[in-house]
């Protein structure tokens, strides 16, 4: 059995930031993310990781003489969190698990979703190369402070698995709900005990501004430009999206990632998403925007009516 662990910094740093005065989110935006109609955002950050891990094995089995992979995918074979309680502040606080599998063109690794109480808070183990045998079982435990993740603000409670993806070295996937995850994992959840600053509540957006009514496709910076002003009274706000469709999508949409440097109680944070020469021209919508905290409780809004009055306008124009 292989064994994997990783390092988990302290969360308290973060309790320091959060009132530290932030203005506006520097950091330009980083991750094209697609929504697909009925999609929600965490669905939609789930599936570009999925295929961004799927993407890099296919290129490096290719890159390495092989062809492409007829074998049947990899695939779950049973498991269990073999943490039972997990209590925040209190070494180690880290969930583990073991499963085993069965990956007829080598198991290349795997990722696993968690959700809070009540469906708030998510959990995400980090992907990391397991080893490369055709069958055997893995226990992992660990993860790095980033969010979503478990801190000093998630929420008491059970969290139960609630998705999962495994990966064989020649990109092959496949992805597993919660309902046949519990059928497969013996214990597929676990209690976590917060007796200090649990964070449940979701950021509060009090406005919103649109930069940019009209974006050239051949300007410097050509980038449709928002911000949205919330406030967090918890663990502070993380980021914010805004989901933007183009002419002729049918109801797809996408929007970049930026999170905000540091955790602020209330910020003006930037939304932007930059479009390459090949997007079209034409009118735009916005479809709809979601704020996060660092508890992973996030606000998503997709009500036309309160797009209209939080930014004066659902449409913008992009032109040559």
């Amino acid at each position: 059995m292989s064994k994997f662990s990783y390092v988990q910094v302290s969360a308290a740093l973060l309790a320091g930031l959060l009132d530290m005065p932030v203005t506006l989110n520097v950091a330009h935006a980083d991750e094209l993310l697609a929504l697909s109609p009925g999609q929600t955002p965490a669905q939609a950050m789930q599936s570009s990781r999925v295929r961004e891990i799927s993407r890099s094995l296919q290129t490096s089995w290719l890159a390495g003489g092989h062809t492409a992979a007829a074998a049947p995918p990899p695939a779950i074979t049973g498991g269990t969190v073999v943490t039972e309680t997990v209590t925040i502040g209190k070494p180690a606080n880290i969930p583990r698990l073991t499963f085993s599998y069965q990956a007829e063109a080598g198991m290349a690794g795997a990722v696993f979703d968690f959700v809070g109480p009540n469906g708030k808070g998510t959990y995400e183990t980090p992907y990391v190369p397991y080893g490369y045998s055709v069958r055997g079982a893995v226990t992992f435990e660990g993860l790095f402070l980033q969010p979503p993740t478990l801190n000093l603000y998630s929420p008491s409670g059970v969290w139960t698995l609630s998705s999962a993806t495994v990966f064989d070295l020649a990109g092959g996937t496949t992805t597993y709900d919660a309902a046949q995850l519990a059928r497969l994992f013996t214990r597929p959840s676990f209690t976590v005990v917060n007796n200090g600053s649990a964070d449940g509540t979701a950021p509060q957006v009090l406005s919103g501004k649109l930069i940019t009514n009209t974006v050239s496709r051949t300007a410097l910076f050509p980038a449709f430009r928002s911000t949205i002003t919330a406030v967090d009274t918890g663990s502070g706000l993380y980021q914010a999206i805004v989901f933007l469709s183009p002419p002729g999508s049918h109801g797809s949409s996408f929007g970049q990632v930026a999170p905000l440097q540091m955790p602020a109680r209330k910020a003006a944070v930037s939304a932007d998403t930059v479009l390459s020469s090949t997007y079209p021209t034409g009118l735009w919508h916005i479809v709809s925007y979601q704020v996060c905290d660092y508890a992973s409780n996030c606000t998503v809004d997709d009500k036309k009516s309160d797009l209209i009055a939080l930014f004066g306008t659902d449409t913008f124009t992009v032109t040559p």
